[in-house]
């Protein structure tokens, strides 16, 4: 593993393939609504992502997370542009992290790094503090900020425990940026998720097996009670997992885990461990779907959508929990909810 090497850069616009939008400064605790959405794993599927887009576009979020297997066989030039044709109008606010599918090619990482940077594309209105991890990949692992709350994508082409001591320090170092900022959530987004929940790509059966998940990463975690939620693709389930102590030995600061896709491929609900997720949408083999997001200040409501309706087939109010560190940061009184 390189020693990592220290390029947090927070990247001018005119270097960025989102180019033309001038950065402005954080504001502490904004009131803020918003609403963004949660894809992934089209997986080359160029028609069946076009379909998931449209609805998704319906719902006029102010930008969309995809968390990668953007291709199936990738990553290469002509394949990028038939998938991101794909996603109509969503492409100018989308930002996209890689998939084990989309590093199957050699210069797997370089190519798509180099593909998006030739896109002019402007930042989407509200977007401010894009910083890269990488001067020289800018479009891999990578953070933002949208009202009162940071995004952290992570380049991680499969399984989670593919992250780098690179990567590592960069969430520690952009969320301990984002509180100190005053910013009320970070929601992170990587393909692998944290806490895997079928047997197609997961070896971890049972609730309280942490094997899985890196124990850095929980480490980390730990350390930033503004994580609220994180975003995830690879396991092919719409679904949600309320991660704590009971599933992640260890973890001392609570937070909620969506799987979001497909958004083209096909479900791994036949292999779903019961034991290790809340909910998912049983649906059909042929699902595809997303996950919408509206922040309300310091909640949020997330709605899982299958293609096949404009209704949500899932819907859940998530407070911020009330945590000691929380009040150490922020002076926050208890006076949070509980979730439903």
């Amino acid at each position: 593993m390189k020693a990592f090497q220290s390029i947090l850069i927070s990247i001018s616009l005119g270097i960025l393939c989102f180019t033309g939008v001038s950065a402005e400064p954080s504001k502490a605790n904004p009131p803020a609504q918003f609403r963004f959405i949660s894809f992934g794993d089209a997986q080359g599927l160029a028609a069946r992502l076009a379909t998931t887009a449209k609805l998704a576009a319906s719902l006029d979020p102010a930008f969309v997370l995809f968390n990668g297997d953007l291709q199936d066989d990738g990553t290469d030039r002509e394949g990028l542009a038939a998938m991101t044709q794909a996603l109509g109008s969503l492409f100018d606010r989308a930002f996209l992290v890689r998939g084990n599918h989309d590093n199957t090619l050699p210069g797997s990482g370089q190519a798509w790094d180099d593909y998006f940077s030739s896109i002019l594309r402007p930042l989407p209105a509200g977007v401010t503090n894009y910083t890269a991890l990488d001067a020289s990949a800018s479009y891999l692992s990578y953070s933002f900020d949208y009202e009162n709350s940071r995004f952290i994508g992570l380049d991680l082409p499969g399984d989670v425990r593919r992250i780098t001591e690179a990567e590592l320090q960069f969430i520690d170092e952009r969320l301990e940026d984002a509180e100190t900022s005053g910013l009320r959530h970070a929601f992170l987004f990587f393909h692998g998720p944290g806490y895997c929940v079928e047997a197609i790509e997961c070896a971890c059966s049972a609730r309280a097996d942490a094997t899985c998940t890196p124990t850095a990463l929980i480490e980390i975690l730990n350390q930033h009670p503004i994580v609220s939620a994180t975003f995830h693709g690879h396991d092919h389930v719409l679904g949600w997992v309320h991660l704590d102590r009971t599933r992640l030995t260890g973890l001392q600061q609570p937070y909620e885990q969506f799987l979001t896709s497909p958004a083209g491929g096909f479900t791994y609900n036949a292999h779903i461990y019961p034991e290790r997720i809340d909910y998912f949408y049983k649906g059909v083999a042929d699902v595809r779907g997303f996950a919408v997001v509206d922040v309300n200040g310091a909640f949020f409501t997330v709605r899982l959508y299958d293609v096949a309706s404009t209704q949500p087939v899932w819907m859940k109010v998530f407070p911020v929990r009330t945590r000691p560190m929380r009040q150490q940061l922020f002076g926050l009184p208890d006076t949070s909810p509980q979730a439903e």
